[in-house]
């Protein structure tokens, strides 16, 4: 009678929801946050259903049934051709190519090793943490600190973007743009003040990317570190009566590591490459930036 008894009891404790079992928190399943009245996980880009093991929305890469190379790229860091290797992919509402066991999916948009466990994720994000105190910030590259802190502050997939302005610039971008960089004054000069001399124009209105005029590059210091690689930029420039230009500048970035980063400078390659391997891990958040301010040029 008595095994009965512990039978009974023990069927009873494994039929109750294991949500129950739960600490009392939104964040569960793969630390995603659980919406409780609609039963769904948020992964940023989709909502993942844990009754049917299926993401609601299809694949954003996927969507109209076609595929852009360009947003494909951004958001898996895949080729095309490399994506189109791996028939789960074409999948468009499967969760983690249907292993699950072997990836995860922070951000609703493509899969991840699942082998980084909460115990490497809070080592990883310690390492990071030692590089800005421990490399950045005593060198003096404050703005690098300061935007891989912002990378690290938040869980992939939430909205990292970030504004920087005159009125809002806490790592000090602007300042060192407009008064220590070279790279800036030579751009402005050559693009935007030659060019209206050249076009007999007082006003100019610009936005280039590198597809359709030059763009702008940071090659020293702080901001190359910062900013690596080249940023579309927009420029309203208006030539005043005493020969200096008045100019509004938008630069537009976005907060990622590639392995072409650095080629010829080792160490800052190697530290480049490691952010990388972060980076895919979902260690290192992608996020987008724009720095708008106003300043007065002086023609060279």
């Amino acid at each position: 009678m008595k095994y009965r008894v512990i039978c009974i009891a023990l069927a009873f404790v494994f039929i109750v929801p294991l949500n129950t079992l739960a600490a009392d928190t939104n964040y569960r399943f793969t630390g995603q946050e659980l919406d409780k009245e609609t039963g769904l996980y948020d992964y940023g880009a989709r909502n993942y259903n844990p009754n049917t093991g299926r993401f609601m929305q299809q694949d954003p890469v996927l969507k109209d049934n076609s595929i852009d190379p360009f947003f494909l790229n951004n958001a898996t860091k895949e080729e095309l051709n490399e994506f189109l290797s791996n028939p789960q992919k074409l999948n468009a509402y499967s969760y983690t190519l249907n292993n699950p066991i072997k990836y995860t999916d922070p951000t609703g948009q493509t899969e991840v090793s699942a082998l980084l466990t909460p115990k490497k994720t809070a080592t990883q994000v310690a390492f990071w943490l030692g590089v800005i105190n421990g490399r950045l910030r005593p060198t003096g590259r404050n703005i690098s600190a300061g935007l891989l802190q912002h990378s690290l502050n938040l869980r992939v997939g939430n909205n990292l973007d970030l504004s920087i302005n005159q009125k809002n610039d806490q790592y000090g971008v602007i300042k060192e743009i407009t008064q220590k960089s070279a790279d800036y004054k030579k751009y402005i000069n050559d693009v935007i003040i030659n060019e209206g001399v050249k076009k007999k124009q007082t006003s100019i209105d610009v936005t280039y990317d590198n597809t359709n005029g030059p763009s702008i590059t940071f090659n020293d210091g702080d901001l190359k570190t910062a900013f690596h690689g080249t940023h579309s930029i927009h420029v309203i420039g208006h030539q005043l009566d005493n020969g200096e230009w008045d100019v509004n500048v938008s630069i537009n970035d976005v907060y990622d590591f590639k392995p072409e980063n650095y080629k010829g400078d080792l160490e800052a390659q190697v530290g480049n490459n490691t952010a990388f391997v972060s980076q895919t891990q979902g260690i290192v958040s992608n996020y987008n930036i724009n720095v708008t301010f106003n300043d007065r040029v002086k023609p060279q």
